[in-house]
């Protein structure tokens, strides 16, 4: 699926995932694009912080979601 990620300055990021993935590794994914290491990144998504032991699924993050960093 895609989804897209919206940083503090209004950057928008679309990223292709699987909804099984974890945070963590969708952290890691995320570094290379936002430039943000993985232990500096706090991710929302309707209104919950994204816990790295989690998956995308466990939050119902859904193909064209938007989550904010």
């Amino acid at each position: 699926i895609q989804i897209y990620v919206q940083t503090p300055t209004n950057k928008t990021f679309r990223m292709p995932v699987t909804p099984s993935g974890g945070i963590a590794g969708f952290k890691f994914m995320l570094q290379h694009v936002a430039g943000v290491p993985p232990e500096r990144q706090r991710l929302l998504f309707a209104g919950q912080q994204l816990e790295d032991d989690r998956t995308l699924a466990d939050y119902n993050i859904k193909s064209e979601s938007t989550v904010q960093l």
